[in-house]
């Protein structure tokens, strides 16, 4: 009797498992869905932040500011007593122009670039998905195109022929350009917007473009 009463306990409990839910929709807390976003001025410059906050990465160590500067002769990283600041010979060799394309550093770079053009490629297409109007949204989005620029130029300064793409929703692999394409590309984004950024500095655009 006590089996019977144990394998039915044992039925019962099993079959809660086979019980599933129709409602799957979610409430979420921790990030905001982006049809729910870009209601007002704020959150767009919220989006656009996003940018800036990225750009952290630009003088990390051992990415592209302590790169360019050992690379050249505006600066070296001599050894220490004891063997200190090798961090594996990166220094040396690129002060010494011996780098290789297995280089960590190299990857790096190159992720932190191509990381920050497609962050401005997906703020860009955010903000033309959203209906909302207000005086400064051209100023805004010409910012976001002049940082991608300069994204451009720096790959384009340490990489030479690199992947191109400006559309965030296009998911195919991106063609190859040379310098040539590029610089031009650049110098047209440039001249284009920059009359639409702030020329003077205040409170609200310090540190921005």
């Amino acid at each position: 009797m006590k089996k019977i009463l144990m394998f039915l306990a044992s039925l019962a409990i099993g079959s809660t498992s086979f019980v599933s839910c129709t409602d799957l929709s979610e409430e979420t807390y921790s990030v905001i869905p982006s049809d729910e976003f870009f209601n007002n001025e704020e959150e767009f410059l919220m989006s656009a932040g996003r940018i800036y906050a990225y750009l952290v990465r630009y003088t990390c160590y051992r990415c592209i500011w302590g790169t360019i500067t050992v690379s050249t002769d505006e600066g070296v990283s001599p050894l220490r007593e004891g063997n200190q600041w090798v961090d594996d010979g990166v220094w040396r060799d690129m002060h010494a122009h011996t780098w290789t394309p297995d280089m960590q550093d190299l990857e790096t770079i190159w992720e932190f670039l191509f990381g920050g053009i497609s962050l401005c490629n997906q703020i860009l297409y955010e903000f033309d998905q959203s209906s909302l109007d207000f005086p400064e949204k051209e100023s805004l989005i010409a910012e976001v195109i002049v940082m991608r620029a300069w994204f451009y130029l720096n790959a384009m300064d340490l990489f030479g022929n690199v992947p191109f793409t400006i559309d965030f929703a296009d998911t195919s692999l991106p063609e190859q350009v040379d310098r040539k394409y590029l610089y031009t590309f650049i110098e047209r984004e440039i001249l284009d917007h920059v009359d639409l950024l702030e020329d003077v500095p205040t409170s609200e655009n310090y540190g921005r473009v």
